[in-house]
């Protein structure tokens, strides 16, 4: 690729030698999208915004939406009585200081945690939210994208629990996850929701390839920045499925992120996720 021709260039891994450079394409902005005017590509909070606030708490939350974000991702996991709350790890000891797994804890005794002050001085209080918390905090139009890293051979009936309180988002609303039959199932609960499917490396051969062009009408990618290649966007592309990328956080990786054609990009940084798509789409180097 030339300098300054405003592509990306991504190597095909089954072919080393066969590179597809992918024009930068443009940020459209005010597109139509049932009805509702969005900016693409979608800048996703990252567990909330984890940049700048205690990552998947309502803080984080609140800072994501001022700053921008058009959605916010968040990790759930079951307490110990079947209530799903939003935490990253399936240990304690990182965010509250306390060796047990988050499915090992009564609600009420999660709810007492304090998982804010490990992040900086300012957050003590803040404290492991319900999924039912994060939904009803929402703002009309911001969408919701939750993780999960754990299915149904894990945690029986925890779909059914999930798609409950979520089910009123509707469109505004994506399940994402390495179970894939996880993901397609609780998507399949909620009308509108999208189900998108984790793949952390890129495809080694032109047959994985294919399966990704096989892969159940409707279902999206949520791909890793390192599994990012030309025939994943154009696979992806062909069969119209929305691609979301994680987790660019450093501003090279935002831009090609912002560029090479995704549907949204998950970001702990939303400002400047923000600020970068927005001078993208004037034309500005930035």
């Amino acid at each position: 690729m030339e300098p300054g021709d405003g592509g990306r260039c991504l190597r095909h891994r089954a072919h080393p030698r066969r590179v597809r450079v992918l024009p930068a394409l443009p940020v459209a902005h005010g597109a139509h999208v049932g009805g509702e005017v969005v900016s693409r590509p979608l800048v996703v909070a990252h567990r909330c915004g984890s940049g700048v606030a205690p990552e998947n708490t309502l803080a984080a939350l609140r800072t994501a939406v001022r700053e921008g974000a058009d959605a916010v991702e968040v990790d759930v996991l079951p307490s110990r009585d079947g209530h799903p709350v939003v935490h990253h790890d399936d240990r304690l000891s990182r965010t509250a200081g306390i060796d047990a797994a988050v499915w090992e804890v009564d609600l009420a005794d999660l709810r007492a945690l304090d998982v804010g002050r490990w992040f900086a001085p300012g957050f003590e209080g803040e404290r492991i939210p319900t999924l039912e918390d994060v939904v009803a905090a929402l703002p009309a139009g911001v969408r919701l994208v939750a993780d999960f890293k754990h299915g149904e051979e894990r945690f029986p009936g925890f779909a059914a629990r999930v798609a409950d309180i979520v089910r009123p988002l509707g469109r505004r609303y994506a399940t994402v996850s390495i179970q894939h039959a996880f993901a397609l199932d609780l998507a399949s609960r909620v009308p509108g929701a999208l189900a998108l499917l984790t793949f952390r490396r890129p495809p080694a051969t032109d047959e994985e390839v294919k399966q990704l062009r096989e892969l159940p009408p409707g279902a999206g990618l949520a791909m890793a920045m390192r599994a990012l290649s030309a025939a994943v966007l154009v696979a992806a592309a062909e069969t119209s499925r929305p691609v979301y990328v994680f987790t660019p956080n450093r501003p090279a990786e935002l831009r090609v992120a912002l560029t090479v054609g995704a549907d949204a990009v998950i970001t702990d940084h939303v400002a400047v996720a923000v600020e970068l798509r927005g001078q993208l789409a004037r034309g500005e180097r930035g």
